[in-house]
């Protein structure tokens, strides 16, 4: 892969949710001109709450700015209620890991969105310019200081830590991530989140490892979407997910890599990639602003470096490497944004006219939550299987059945649950898995390689299934 993508910028794609236009336009130029260094600024202005709530369902905003009294539709009148509250209650469950700014000329007499905002760790602003002989609670911002603002959160590795009325996007997606993202990715962020402030070499050197291990697990759960994906399409046979003659040898994350690329070039140019765009825009393949990284870009920028940095060992210039990888690392995290807001489930189960899934969420027991879910008459879910929910674009909500890529089973002690990847083809005895929950670094094959740890026999019906693919694709 040729890497003059190093030259690329991360896209940062921001909603501003306004509808006084002598407001939010010099608020755009400002985010645009401060970002530009450090991201690609990509500004879109919603200036009602129809029009707020379609770009919030089908973009990945990484921040929003909301305006508090804001019009239904165009020509609605603005009632002097907080209506712009219900694009951020929205928000937080569409983009979980999203940093909000909910600000009003008269944000001092609307508790609900004060409240709002400490729940989900808002910035809560008044906006304006406030006469120099009035002495007020909360922060006043101008479109200039609140721009200005805007880009010190935003930064992932900051300097220094926010002013008290700002929150630190980056601190505030490690934290939340770790109860919303699965145990490994998880963990990385429980690790991370305390590294935001890596100002020393010692800091930057601790940090380093958990950023290319989110980024590793990242890339195994994409491969496992990929795969799902194209099986649910009956397009598996045009990019299969196993590279060719690899019996008996190493699944690097080269190979890996590889696979996820490949399947992505026949995902995007299928009708499939047309009608379920939002994972694609995740991942920063479709409406692809110029001069930005795709995800594979991404990955394969971060994989260099961590071959340097492990080849290398302890090297100096840890902070200027991580400085650098705040690039790609943006649009890795804004991958896992996906998994945050429409996570991975199993044990589906009818309740009423609604489904309880148990989500892989954090560390196990995992939560138990109730969806709306557009299911077949005729669905039932089958034990150990895995499903990532898929959002329609009709605004329906399905299930993608990631089984047998991805299988759930109980560990030893058939009281912990843990997810089963199926990473290499069957030699005709025995394929051996990685467990999506424990640090092994290299997955190996049955044939001539050690048994990683911990390993279980695979059962006879997903060994079938996976042996039926390798036969099919003449693998």
């Amino acid at each position: 892969m040729k890497q003059d993508y190093k030259m690329k910028l991360s896209p940062c794609p921001i909603l501003l949710i306004e509808d006084e236009s002598g407001f939010s336009s010099p608020l755009k130029s400002q985010l645009e001109r401060l970002l530009k260094p450090m991201s690609m600024p990509m500004v879109t202005v919603a200036s009602t709450l129809d029009e707020a709530d379609q770009q919030i369902k089908k973009m990945p905003y990484s921040a929003l700015q909301i305006d508090l009294r804001l019009p239904k539709s165009r020509g609605g009148i603005v009632d002097g209620t907080p209506a712009g509250l219900h694009s951020a209650e929205l928000a937080t469950k569409l983009l979980p890991l999203a940093i909000g700014v909910l600000w009003s000329n008269f944000a001092s007499i609307h508790p609900k969105a004060a409240q709002h905002a400490g729940k989900f760790d808002c910035a809560y602003w008044s906006k304006g310019d406030v006469p120099k002989d009035i002495i007020t609670e909360l922060p006043h911002y101008s479109a200039k200081t609140g721009a200005e603002a805007f880009a010190r959160m935003l930064r992932l590795w900051p300097s220094e830590k926010p002013e008290p009325s700002e929150i630190s996007w980056a601190g505030r997606y490690f934290k939340h991530a770790r109860a919303l993202l699965p145990e490994q990715l998880s963990a990385c962020c429980g690790n991370l989140s305390s590294s935001v402030y890596a100002l020393t070499e010692s800091q930057a050197q601790a940090t380093l490892p958990m950023l290319f291990e989110f980024s590793e697990w990242v890339q195994r759960w994409l491969w496992c979407v990929m795969a799902g994906v194209l099986k649910d399409a009956n397009l598996l046979e045009k990019s299969p997910p196993w590279p060719f003659g690899l019996r008996g040898k190493s699944l690097t994350r080269q190979s890996m890599q590889e696979r996820v690329g490949a399947m992505l070039v026949t995902w995007i140019a299928s009708s499939v990639g047309k009608q379920k765009p939002l994972c694609l825009r995740y991942l920063n393949c479709v409406d692809q602003a110029e001069n930005t990284l795709d995800i594979i870009e991404a990955l394969d920028w971060i994989k260099t470096r961590r071959n340097d940095w492990a080849h290398i060992g302890s090297i100096a210039g840890a902070p200027a490497m991580l400085e650098e990888l705040a690039t790609p690392f943006r649009l890795i995290m804004q991958a896992a944004s996906f998994l945050a807001a429409w996570p991975m489930v199993t044990d589906v189960e009818a309740v009423g006219y609604r489904w309880r899934v148990t989500c892989v969420r954090g560390a196990y027991p995992w939560p138990k939550e109730e969806w709306d879910l557009k299911l077949p008459n005729n669905f039932s879910p089958k034990p150990g299987h895995v499903y990532q929910m898929w959002p329609h674009e009709d605004g329906s909500v399905g299930l993608l059945n990631l089984w047998p890529w991805l299988e759930c089973r109980p560990d030893d002690d058939f009281h912990r649950q843990r997810l089963w990847m199926a990473l290499g083809p069957s030699d005709g005895r025995a394929i051996i898995e990685s467990s999506f929950n424990e640090l092994n670094k290299e997955v190996r094959f049955a044939k001539n390689a050690p048994t990683p740890k911990p390993y279980r026999p695979m059962s006879v019906a997903r060994q079938e299934a996976l042996d039926d693919i390798s036969t099919r694709l003449k693998l």
